[in-house]
């Protein structure tokens, strides 16, 4: 692992990404407790004209990553430029939500790779229980993207691409790592192109690639909620509904899962009802929701080929396998 820059160096780059108006005063620092994959620090700087900055530090180098990560996480999807790609081209397309982008400092000797945030204000999506709250950010992930629909064709090249190799990979992969598998498993995995051939249909656009509640902060102003996604380590060009499938990921009952589901359609129909002339795959809320369970199946193999070296905690747990091999059935009931 590299070693995080030391206080006068990390002075010396943010006077950098600061800029001429940036002259710092004084800088604390210290690890953040929402650290996961990479070194996360947050700082508090003040400046020269009594302005106080708080700030989040991340460093995605390559060599940065945890023990637990190292093992966890696959080779080939480890692009320390990818985060910083999605903060300079992407998020600036949304409405105001993600944190602000101050800038990165790249630095391929030292193998760093840091990244200036705000640190804003608010509390894991996960910690909520208001199923509004929820929706809200179903409702804000529609917006998104239906916002970067266009950026698609310019989109950089070190995002993910959603294409079938994508899919087929983490297919053969689960075949190759998942431990014990059943019969119908296998029956799934080994028969995964009808299932591929539906998801590549779906509109694209840019999407978080990770939008699980984790990573998701909400804040409740007086008239509206803020929802600010983090880390965007797998930040792609791909079908919507994969985002969706993450934030409706987890023990739901289905009422409250199509609840979620529903306002994501909803908020889209509305936004697509302005745009005259064009049609829309996901415009009807049976269509959608069958559709949501490819994308929810996609998920579940995706965890199941992860890695053959690490189980997650058990308090994160969940039987992939037991998922997969429902919604594969429920889906082809409705075939």
């Amino acid at each position: 692992m590299n070693q995080p820059p030391t206080d006068t160096e990390l002075g010396e780059v943010l006077r950098r990404i600061l800029g001429p108006t940036g002259r710092i005063a004084r800088l604390e620092r210290a690890p953040s407790r929402y650290a996961s994959s990479y070194p996360l620090e947050e700082l508090k700087v003040w400046l020269d004209g009594g302005q106080v900055l708080e700030l989040m530090m991340k460093n995605v180098g390559r060599d940065s990553l945890s023990q637990d990560a190292q093992l966890a996480k696959p080779v080939f999807l480890r692009n320390p430029r990818r985060e910083i790609k999605a903060y300079l081209e992407i998020v600036p397309r949304v409405e105001n939500g993600p944190p602000k982008f101050h800038g990165a400092e790249v630095d391929e000797t030292a193998g760093r790779f840091l990244i200036f945030i705000e640190k804003v204000p608010g509390v894991e999506l996960f910690q909520v229980g208001d199923l509004e709250m929820w929706q809200a950010v179903a409702r804000w992930l529609a917006r998104f993207h239906l916002a970067t629909e266009a950026a698609v064709v310019s989109a950089p090249p070190e995002l993910i691409r959603y294409d079938s190799d994508w899919y087929r990979t983490w297919a053969r992969r689960a075949l190759e790592f998942a431990r014990e598998l059943t019969p119908a498993a296998r029956n799934v995995l080994e028969n995964y192109d009808p299932f591929v051939e539906r998801l590549l249909s779906l509109p694209r656009c840019c999407i978080h690639g990770e939008f699980y509640a984790s990573n998701v902060l909400v804040h409740r102003h007086e008239t509206s909620t803020r929802v600010a996604p983090v880390d965007w380590e797998m930040a792609a060009v791909g079908p919507g509904l994969v985002d969706l499938a993450a934030l409706v990921a987890g023990k739901w009952t289905d009422f409250k899962r199509t609840a979620i589901a529903l306002s994501y359609f909803d908020e889209r129909k509305k936004a697509m009802a302005a745009r005259s002339g064009e049609g829309d795959r996901l415009n009807d809320s049976t269509s959608l929701m069958w559709l949501l369970d490819h994308a929810r199946l996609h998920l579940a193999i995706q965890w199941l080929g992860w890695s053959d070296r690490w189980l997650p905690p058990a308090e994160h747990r969940h039987d992939w396998m037991r998922e997969m091999i429902e919604l594969a059935d429920r889906i082809r009931s409705h075939t």
